[in-house]
């Protein structure tokens, strides 16, 4: 497997993994009527680190698809 395809893979794993986190925290929040500022923050933490996946792997898509 190419190198290119490895990181691509390692950014979807890790996504992916982020993604699961953030909707369990949501379960936890939506079970505990919305009241949790540590489980709202470590939520936000989450979908900032998910954005930067996204930033990451489209980064990757294009400087593959321009080379």
């Amino acid at each position: 497997m190419n190198r290119k395809k490895e990181q691509e893979d390692e950014i979807m794993g890790a996504w992916s993994d982020v993604e699961f986190e953030i909707c369990d925290d949501v379960d936890l929040l939506v079970r505990t009527g919305w009241d949790s500022n540590v489980v709202k923050k470590r939520i936000m933490r989450k979908i900032i680190q998910r954005d930067k996946l996204i930033e990451e792997f489209s980064i990757l898509v294009k400087r593959d698809k321009y080379a």
